[in-house]
């Protein structure tokens, strides 16, 4: 008979717990295999990853370091300093990102992109190799090429200038008021002086019987009519003229008084003085006074508004600069990069030889031009001395005389100074160029016009670096380059006064087109500080002042009334005074101010 077995449980587990284990060490054989295959590629993976990071950090750096390296050499661009525009780049790129190894190109013009070929932009384009690390140990490439390229340049950013304020820090300064400048025009020596250039000689030399008598009387008379004559201006300008001792300097450009101050251009101040910006935060040296542009301290009196408002340093009150044109944007930008002189290099005319006419450096010119009225008192007088037998001979030169006492007439060229007295007008200054190569011993001032004289196509060069020789002939002149020697006082009597009293005047600016002394009015030389101080509130036609004032280190004082000028100023320092609305509207204006954008 034949027994059967029951199965025994365990036996099964033992079965199945072979079967498992051999599975498992099946399965465990292949990830090993497996594993020692796929590491390689794993390492090739992670590596890749790794050196795709680095590749990538590197050449965002070197693209950091070319764009800096471009705006750099657009910076010297706009310097004027283009030939070290390669060195630049290269400095930038090697010790400022410390990029050693790269190779720098500069090109201008570009020579590729949207800018190719135009000079006002540069292109700088940096070469360099990233080596690997890990890919190139599992076959990969060992040096990978990073080429990075940038492209700046420079461009106007606003519209031509009418004022360019061009001392970023200028020394203290004070201007006495016109009567205390004046004070000494009625000195006796002046006065003898000016009874002396009357020219009637030739006149009285026609009547030689008469000459003898007459010339004497004549020359009391004159002296009694030439001081009452300098006692009217001397009144006309205590009476008339605006009080100018106001604490001098709280600004690089002030503009004060009662009204506003329209400029249809830009203004341009590289004044580095503190304040606040167009928003109201304090930029520039200091927040507290002076400014680098100032409108009347203490009490809010006047405005100035301009299509631009560009300011190194900082303002009082950003709500006292409006735009040209009512309803635009604030026109005021402040803690801005400076702007090149845009006279910088302007030509003496002493040296480019635009200088006749006349040539008399050792004479001081003192002129007193009698009203009529004045000129008939003279001559009744003088008349009244004459015997019965003598009366009709002067009545016959008495015409004649009298139109010489009236109306006095300038030619150009070379005097040491020019002090002119016309308290009615009757003077008249030829075109031309007129040269003011020392200062009157007595008022210190090289030129000095008072009265509504007639200028029209004239240049009054201020110059105290000239040397002539003894017969009067040009021998040289100094250098204007470089920053002037600061003055010893901050009370400087000014090189130039014009204040024209009443209307009728006109002063214009030379013709000489296609010269770079074209339009210009008056031009001090470059290292000369003093001051320049016009008084023109009764200029009120609209074609009566125009031209341009250079006075690179010096000051320029303009007072203004209701009117509108052609004219433009490029100096050191500014103050205009207005009495309403003057407005500065040249028809040729400086150059825009420029800055550096990185385009590509």
């Amino acid at each position: 008979m034949c027994h059967l077995k029951a199965a025994n449980p365990c036996d099964h587990d033992a079965v199945s717990f072979n079967k498992s284990a051999g599975m498992r060490c099946k399965r465990e054989g292949k990830i090993l295999v497996s594993l020692a295959i796929l590491l390689p590629t794993l390492f090739a993976f992670t590596g890749l990853v790794f050196d795709g990071g680095l590749i990538a950090t590197d050449q965002w750096v070197q693209q950091h370091a070319t764009d800096s390296a471009a705006t750099a050499a657009a910076l010297n661009l706009l310097a004027g300093r283009a030939d070290q525009m390669s060195a630049v780049a290269a400095d930038v790129v090697a010790n400022g990102h410390a990029l050693g190894a790269a190779n720098v190109v500069v090109h201008r013009p570009p020579s590729e992109g949207a800018y190719q070929g135009d000079s006002n932009y540069v292109e700088v384009v940096t070469s360099d190799t990233y080596g690997s690390r890990f890919i190139n140990l599992f076959g990969g490439l060992r040096e990978h090429p990073m080429v990075t390229r940038s492209v700046a340049g420079v461009d106007s950013v606003n519209p031509g200038a009418a004022i360019v304020i061009l001392d970023p820090d200028p020394a203290p300064l004070s201007i006495a008021d016109l009567p205390t400048l004046l004070q000494n025009l009625g000195r006796l020596e002046l006065q003898s002086l000016a009874v002396n250039q009357f020219e009637l000689g030739p006149i009285l030399s026609t009547v030689p019987l008469l000459s003898g008598v007459v010339n004497g009387l004549l020359q009391n008379e004159l002296l009694q009519g030439v001081m009452e004559a300098t006692a009217e201006i001397l009144d006309e300008v205590v009476s008339n003229a605006l009080s100018l001792h106001l604490p001098a300097l709280t600004a690089g450009l002030e503009i004060e008084g009662l009204g506003c101050l329209e400029v249809d251009g830009s203004v341009h101040v590289n004044n580095t003085w503190g304040g606040v910006n167009e928003r109201g935060k304090c930029v520039g040296i200091d927040f507290g006074y002076p400014h680098g542009i100032a409108c009347m301290p203490l009490l809010s009196t006047t405005r100035l508004k301009a299509e631009h408002i560009r300011v190194v340093g900082g303002v009082d009150r950003e709500w006292c600069y409006l735009p040209f044109e009512t309803g635009e944007s604030s026109p005021l930008q402040a803690n801005r990069s400076p702007v090149p002189n845009p006279l910088e290099g302007l030509p003496s005319p002493l040296l480019s030889g635009g200088v006749g006419g006349v040539s008399a450096p050792d004479t001081d010119i003192v002129s007193v031009t009698l009203s009529a009225s004045g000129a008939e008192v003279v001559l009744d007088e003088v008349l009244g001395g004459l015997s019965f037998l003598l009366q009709p001979l002067f009545d016959t030169v008495r015409d004649p005389i009298e139109h010489v006492l009236c109306n006095t007439t300038f030619s150009p060229g070379v005097y040491r100074s020019m002090t002119v007295i016309a308290p009615t007008g009757g003077v008249t200054f030829e075109p031309g160029v007129y040269v003011i190569c020392g200062k009157n011993p007595v008022t210190e001032i090289s030129l000095c016009l008072l009265g509504p004289i007639q200028a029209e196509g004239v240049m009054f060069y201020i110059t105290d670096a000239a040397a002539f020789d003894s017969a009067g002939n040009f021998v040289d002149e100094a250098s204007g380059d470089g920053d002037p020697p600061a003055h010893g006082t901050t009370d400087i009597v000014p090189s130039v006064v014009i204040a024209p009293l009443l209307p009728g005047g006109k002063l214009t600016g030379v013709n000489l087109p296609g010269s770079p002394l074209d339009e210009m009015l008056i031009f001090q030389h470059p290292t000369d500080r003093r001051p320049i101080v016009m008084e023109c509130q009764q200029l009120i036609g609209n074609n009566d002042l125009a031209g341009t004032i250079y006075a690179k280190w010096g000051h320029v004082l303009l007072v203004g009334a209701a009117a509108e000028y052609d004219l433009k100023i490029a100096a050191g320092t500014a103050r205009v005074v207005t009495l309403g609305t003057t407005r500065l509207a040249p028809k040729n204006l400086f150059s825009a101010a420029q800055d550096v954008f990185l385009v590509e």
